[in-house]
C-alpha cells in the first residue's frame, strides 16, 4: 500500500461521487470501448478512488456520480489502497 496521501490527486483531477451512502471523492472513467472484430461495443463505466474510503459501500447498492444514477456491479482492490468500482446505469 502506498503511505501518500493520494486525496490531492483526488482533490485537483476527482470527481464527488455518493457510492452506497458514502460520499467519495475520486476519479471517473466511462470511456467508449470496442471489441474489435465482434461487433461489441459500449461503455463500462468505472470509479477509482481509495479503498479505505470505501468501508460499508457494496456491490448491489446504488451510486451517483456527475448526477447520473449507477448501480455498483463490482469492487476491484488493486492491493496498493486503491479499488476500482464498476457501475452499471440504473
Amino acid at each position: 500500500m502506498f503511505a501518500e496521501d493520494l486525496s490531492v490527486f483526488f482533490r485537483d483531477f476527482g470527481a464527488q461521487a455518493t457510492l452506497g451512502a458514502a460520499s467519495v471523492r475520486g476519479v471517473f472513467d466511462n470511456a467508449f470501448e470496442n471489441a474489435g472484430d465482434m461487433g461489441v461495443f459500449g461503455t463500462q463505466p468505472i470509479f477509482t478512488c481509495a479503498t479505505g474510503d470505501l468501508a460499508g459501500v457494496q456491490v448491489g447498492q446504488s451510486a451517483t456520480v456527475q448526477a447520473v444514477a449507477y448501480r455498483i456491479v463490482g469492487i476491484e482492490p488493486d492491493g496498493t489502497g486503491m479499488s476500482t468500482v464498476r457501475l452499471e446505469r440504473a
